[in-house]
């Protein structure tokens, strides 16, 4: 049974689609939704914070959040990106305007790093060069060029939650790791 949780937030917009999983949490904490079905410009962003009288705003990347969302939607306490990045918000007028703006460092996550894994053995294996032959129906069974990881290089620059996972895949492939991280890294 799930528990239900008490918030200070009553209403929330939730736009680009997040992950159907945020539906139960926030019936967890029995935040009051409205979902668009389409990603909002600006002015069409205002006014549905408007009407909707939004404490929390639901975003993942596409979606812009600039100084006039703040000045025009008092409600707004809170912009919580179901996203890894945070570059999508102007952070200083939400700072300005009292907004806490939080992320989700962790929600796509592995799907990033698969993706960085899958195209690094696309890329190796030639994969876009040859669809693009094929689409052309040029059929050229021509092996050169064309690696399997084990036993090569891959370098990481950053070792945040997503460079170690793609470290570790990485590693587990056969490949050597090298990496460039501004930060102490534990070995």
């Amino acid at each position: 049974m799930a528990r239900i949780l008490m918030s200070p937030f009553e209403r929330g917009l939730v736009v680009e689609s997040p992950h159907p999983s945020l539906d139960e949490a926030l019936a967890r904490y029995r935040i009051a939704t409205t979902w668009l079905d389409r990603v909002p410009n600006t002015g069409a962003l205002i006014d549905a914070l408007r009407s909707s009288r939004a404490h929390v705003l639901f975003k993942r990347s596409r979606v812009t959040v600039p100084r006039e969302v703040f000045e025009a939607c008092p409600d707004l306490h809170v912009v919580a990106l179901c996203c890894i990045g945070d570059d999508s918000v102007d952070k200083d007028a939400a700072a300005d305007h009292g907004v806490l703006v939080v992320n989700d460092p962790v929600s796509n996550a592995r799907s990033v790093v698969e993706m960085a894994i899958g195209h690094l053995i696309a890329l190796s294996r030639r994969f876009y060069d040859t669809n693009d032959a094929t689409h052309r129906h040029v059929w050229d069974k021509d092996h050169s060029h064309r690696y399997e990881v084990a036993g090569k290089v891959v370098g990481i620059v950053g070792l945040g939650n997503i460079g170690r996972q793609v470290a570790r895949m990485a590693d587990q492939l056969g490949m050597t790791v090298q990496f460039f991280d501004s930060r102490p890294v534990a070995q």
